[in-house]
């Protein structure tokens, strides 16, 4: 594991967290699955590519993790305000 995935992963779990938390009977369990799947295959996929030094996969790879930790984010703050845009 290199530095990078430590930089990466707790911030992911932490916002999963907050996701799960702010989750109400009513918002759909299978955006949550997606997010945490897509986000582990990035994640997979990243490290992959970084021990083989294939470019531009490695940041693709990483630009996707990013952007699902940034979605899950803003999810968890949709539902913590309730607000109904999702």
């Amino acid at each position: 594991m290199h530095r990078n995935d430590l930089e990466n992963i707790p911030i992911f779990l932490l916002i999963a967290i907050l996701l799960y938390i702010t989750s109400n009977a009513d918002s759909s369990a299978s955006a949550h699955v997606a997010y945490y799947i897509i986000f582990t295959v990035a994640r997979f996929a990243h490290s992959f590519a970084f021990a083989l030094q294939l470019q531009p996969w490695r940041s693709i790879s990483y630009d996707m993790g990013l952007s699902v930790t940034f979605a899950a984010g803003i999810h968890a703050m949709v539902q913590a305000f309730n607000v109904s845009a999702l």
